[in-house]
């Protein structure tokens, strides 16, 4: 029950995130691998496949550092190839998770308008690739659930997105707010 604990070390070092400070102690890779053993431990035990599948209902109940590691083994499950069993496990579970949520937000989440990657890059007239750098910036910084402060509005980090599935959406209202001008007016 080792592989997803070890392809996640794998694939955070691959990231670009460090095993070791420069005195030679466990860094970053090692602190998410301990934040995800220990909610694994707080949740009766749970193997790490366990947690892939109900991590959307999980997730909600922790803060802090403990978030930051959760949304870093959501990001890899994205990418990862999963069991048939897990994926289906966490289809449920974001149903579930989707159906705990009051009717107000449940209407906020569907009545949001967003655009995708590569309409944010023609409305902006820039690459698409420049919209995935400033995302990975963005993931890299630990900033996913902000909405960046853009004075100069020069954009390094990019404006907030969301991941639904293997998809990246862009609100308007977050754009807005991010380039201090409406959607129509880019």
């Amino acid at each position: 029950m080792t592989d997803l604990r070890e392809n996640f070390i794998r694939w955070l070092i691959k990231e670009g995130l460090s095993e070791k400070t420069p005195s030679g102690n466990p860094s970053t890779v090692y602190d998410y691998v301990a934040r995800i053993d220990e909610i694994c431990k707080k949740e009766r035990h749970i193997f790490w496949e366990e947690l892939a599948g109900k991590l959307f209902s999980i997730a909600p109940r922790y803060q802090g550092k403990y978030k930051t590691a959760l949304h870093k083994y959501n990001e890899f499950l994205f990418k990862t190839e999963l069991s048939r069993e897990i994926m289906k496990q966490r289809h449920k579970d974001l149903l579930y998770a989707y159906s705990k949520l009051s009717d107000k937000d449940k209407e906020k989440i569907e009545t949001r308008e967003y655009i995708t990657t590569r309409e944010l890059a023609d409305i902006l007239g820039v690459d698409v690739r420049q919209i995935k750098r400033w995302r990975e910036k963005r993931i890299t910084l630990h900033k996913e659930d902000q909405i960046e402060e853009n004075p100069q509005g020069d954009a390094k980090i990019g404006p907030k997105f969301v991941q639904v599935g293997g998809l990246y959406r862009y609100y308007k209202d977050d754009l807005e707010k991010y380039f201090h001008r409406s959607i129509e007016k880019m």
